[in-house]
C-alpha cells in the first residue's frame, strides 16, 4: 500500500507535503475554499489555478500577491503559468522566484476551446518547438532559484507524440512532471487502456518525477494508477468537486465514505471562513454556499435540498466553531 500522505522531496528548492495532489481548479480554488481546506487539512500541496499571461505584459509583485493570497504558507507552493510567449512568462517566473515561490508550473495540458483559440495551454503542447522555447527560457530564468515543472497532457492528438514530449523534457533538465493520461483534443472522453499512456511516459523519464492525473475517485483508483504506471504520486481534479474529503482520505489509507459530521463541518468551516473574509452577504449565501453544500452533501442530499431552498435560514441555524 503506498504511503500518501509522506513527503516527496523533488530538489533543494521544492519538497512536496505529500504524494496526492489536488489539480488546479480556476473557480473553485477561490479564498474561502482555500481557507476551508487548509483549516481542515483536506489539501496539503497548493498548485494554483493558471495565472494567464498576456506577451509583453509581467505582473506586479503587488499584482502577483494578491492573486496568491488565499494560499497559505504552511506548505510548499506551486504557482502555475499559462501563456504562448516566451519571454514575458520567463520574466513572470523569474519575478515569482524572487518573491521566494518555491515552485513555477507550466500549463501545457489545459483543453478548454477558449484557451486552445488564444494559442495557450494544449495548444502549446501541439507546437513541440515553441514548447521547447518557452520551457527552455522559464528554466534558465529560474535556474538556481526555483523548480520547474510541467502540467502536460499525453500528446495534442496522439499518444505517439510521448517521444517528442519527452524530448524537450530532458533538453531542458525537467525533473517534475504533472501528466493527464488523455490527450488534448480527447479533452474528458473516454479512452482505452489510459494508464498504459502514463505507464509509457514513465519508462521514457524513470529519473523524472511523474504524478498521474485523470479520473481518479478514490483511494483504490489512486492505488492502481500507482501500481499499474510507477508514477509517484497522483493528482485528483473533478472528483473533489463531489468530494472534498478525497485526498484526505487517500493520505489516511481509507476509503470510508466521509460521515455526515464531516460533510457538516466542511459547510460549517465554509461559513467560517467568508465570515473571516467580510464576504459572507447574502448574495454568497444564495450563491456560493449552496454550491459548497452541493460539494459537501451531493445534490440528492436532503441536506442539500434544505440549504438549496432557504440557505439564508439554514446558515443561521449553525453552531460556530470554537477557534483553536
Amino acid at each position: 500500500m503506498t504511503d500518501f500522505g509522506k513527503p516527496l522531496k523533488i530538489d533543494p528548492y521544492l519538497t512536496l507535503a505529500s504524494r496526492a495532489f489536488a489539480s488546479p481548479m480556476a473557480g473553485i480554488m477561490n479564498p474561502v475554499f482555500c481557507r476551508t481546506a487548509a483549516d481542515l487539512g483536506l489539501v496539503k500541496n497548493w498548485i494554483t489555478p493558471f495565472i494567464s499571461i498576456s506577451p509583453g505584459s509581467v505582473p506586479s509583485v503587488k499584482a502577483l500577491t494578491e492573486k496568491l493570497a488565499p494560499f497559505r504558507n504552511d506548505h510548499a507552493l506551486i504557482v502555475q503559468l499559462l501563456g504562448h510567449d516566451a519571454k514575458t512568462m520567463a520574466s513572470t517566473a523569474k519575478r515569482l522566484a524572487e518573491m521566494g515561490i518555491p515552485g513555477i508550473n507550466l500549463n501545457f495540458a489545459c483543453p478548454s476551446p477558449l484557451v486552445i483559440k488564444n494559442g495557450n495551454g494544449g495548444a502549446v503542447l501541439a507546437d513541440k518547438k515553441l514548447m521547447a522555447e518557452i520551457t527552455n527560457c522559464v528554466a534558465e530564468a529560474v535556474s538556481g532559484k526555483a523548480n520547474l515543472s510541467l502540467k502536460i497532457r499525453c500528446g495534442a492528438e496522439s499518444p505517439t507524440e510521448l517521444p517528442e514530449i519527452v524530448k524537450v523534457l530532458k533538453d531542458a533538465e525537467i525533473h517534475f512532471v504533472i501528466a493527464h493520461f488523455r490527450c488534448v483534443r480527447e479533452m474528458y472522453d473516454p479512452v482505452k487502456k489510459p494508464l498504459d499512456r502514463l505507464k509509457k511516459l514513465r519508462d521514457l523519464i524513470p529519473g523524472t518525477v511523474l504524478i498521474g492525473n485523470g479520473n481518479i475517485q478514490s483511494r483504490n483508483d489512486a492505488e492502481t494508477m500507482m501500481d499499474e504506471t510507477g508514477c509517484d504520486g497522483i493528482a485528483v481534479g473533478r472528483a473533489m468537486l463531489s468530494n472534498p474529503f478525497l485526498l484526505k482520505m487517500i493520505c489516511a489509507g481509507s476509503d470510508a465514505a466521509a460521515t455526515e459530521e464531516d460533510r457538516m463541518l466542511f459547510l460549517r468551516s465554509t461559513l467560517q471562513a467568508a465570515h473571516a473574509l467580510n464576504c459572507d452577504s447574502k448574495r454568497w449565501l444564495q450563491h456560493s454556499f449552496i454550491e459548497f453544500a452541493r460539494m459537501g452533501f451531493g445534490i440528492n442530499s436532503p441536506v442539500f435540498r434544505e440549504i438549496a431552498a432557504d440557505p439564508v435560514t439554514f446558515a443561521g441555524k449553525l453552531a460556530p466553531i470554537t477557534e483553536k
